[in-house]
């Protein structure tokens, strides 16, 4: 059997992103759930700085709590987060996932304009709500990405034999796809670059905080709105792509019918039973 490999070169990525969906929809969703993630973790000491007006060691106090609660979060959600799976589809648990956190955001206007100066209930709310809301987020992501990137070498397998219209089963393109997706991972890097070159331009100042001195009041509404609407506003970003991911239901019953028929071809003209790749089954898929 002759397998052709294709170039990895910028024209086959760009041919790939014109021709795939389901992948723009899987690289728009890492890119924002990375950005979330990554504002999140460059955000929120600025937020208890500024906004909360907490003191270094108050600072320090409230992200080990926050951590602690996405710790503990994570493997108590892995089997809930399990029993979903085997129930409906990864790309919708996750969708739905990302659009809850959008209590997040209420989580810290609550905290900014409920509990003003109130140290320890201001910490223990957001230490829970974003513990859950993180942990239980990351865990369905990640169990959902390695699922839906099979569905997407799949499909492009699938689409490659049908454009080469030959008897040859195409190989598969892991390597430039996972590649393609993990360089939007990577440029969710310059959204936390983004904010904090924000803060400098509005007049934020380290040695300030040092001194207990408070921030100017353009950086603490920047900070507030970017606690409120963006930190959330990213999972909702990373959610959309999510919700309207296609290979689902009629679509990925079809792909599933189409990459097992292309291995019974490969059975068939190599003889052997060995060499045919069986389809794994998808509970979620609608008969």
């Amino acid at each position: 059997m002759k397998q052709v490999v294709p170039s990895s070169s910028w024209s086959s990525m760009v041919e790939f992103w014109r021709s795939s969906p389901a992948f723009r929809c899987l690289a728009v969703s890492c890119h924002f759930y990375s950005a979330g993630i990554m504002l999140m973790l460059t955000g929120l000491p600025f937020y208890f700085e500024v906004v909360l007006e907490y003191t270094p060691e108050q600072v320090e106090t409230a992200m080990r709590a926050v951590f602690l609660g996405v710790g503990l979060m994570v493997p108590l959600a892995l089997p809930l987060v399990a029993y979903l799976s085997k129930r409906f589809d990864p790309s919708m648990i996750s969708g739905i996932g990302g659009l809850l956190a959008i209590i997040i955001g209420a989580c810290h206007a609550h905290a900014s304009h409920g509990i003003p100066g109130q140290f320890w209930p201001q910490m223990l709310q957001i230490s829970i709500i974003c513990g859950v809301g993180l942990g239980l987020l990351t865990v369905s992501w990640t169990s959902s990405q390695s699922a839906l990137f099979t569905l997407v070498v799949d499909e492009d397998q699938v689409r490659q034999a049908e454009i080469d219209g030959k008897e040859e089963v195409p190989a598969r393109r892991d390597g430039m796809i996972n590649s393609f997706k993990t360089a939007f991972q990577i440029s969710a890097v310059a959204w936390a670059g983004v904010f904090q070159f924000i803060l400098g331009a509005l007049g934020y100042d380290g040695e300030r905080f040092s001194k207990g001195e408070p921030q100017p009041v353009e950086v603490r509404i920047c900070v507030e709105v970017v606690s409120i609407f963006v930190f959330p506003g990213m999972f909702v970003l990373f959610a959309i792509p999510m919700l309207r991911f296609p290979l689902r239901g009629e679509r990925l019953a079809k792909l599933m019918s189409d990459y097992s028929r292309l291995y019974d071809r490969l059975v068939i003209n190599c003889g052997s039973p060995s060499a045919s790749r069986p389809v794994i089954g998808k509970p979620w898929v609608e008969a």
